[in-house]
This record gives structure tokens, sequence and C-alpha cells, in this order.
């Protein structure tokens, strides 16, 4: 388990690292980021968008 003092430095890196989620929700926040931050709309239905072979909208 990470200190508090550890979790804080990682979050300031990156406010949405969280080791306590899973790794396939991980791995789909980050696509869904990248998606936005390249200019793709919010996926917000299964099939709208896919990334790396991931169905953003699932």
């Amino acid at each position: 388990m990470l200190s508090q003092e550890r979790r804080e430095r990682l979050e300031e890196i990156d406010p949405s690292w969280c080791p306590a989620w899973q790794v396939e929700w991980q791995r789909g926040f980050h696509l869904v980021r990248r998606h936005l931050h390249d200019g793709g709309p919010l996926p917000t239905e299964p099939g709208s968008a896919v990334r790396q072979g991931e169905d953003l909208g699932r």
C-alpha cells in the first residue's frame, strides 16, 4: 500500500491516476481522454467511437 505522501505526489503528476481502479477501466479512461483531446466528441453510446479496438461508448 502506498503512503499518503506518495499518493499525493502521484496525483500531482496525473490527477486521474488511481491504482485502485481496474486496469481495464484505466485503459478505457485513458483512451476516452485521448479521444477527447484529439477533438473527438464524448462517446455516449456503444459503437459511437472505437480507438485501438476498444469501444469507448460502452
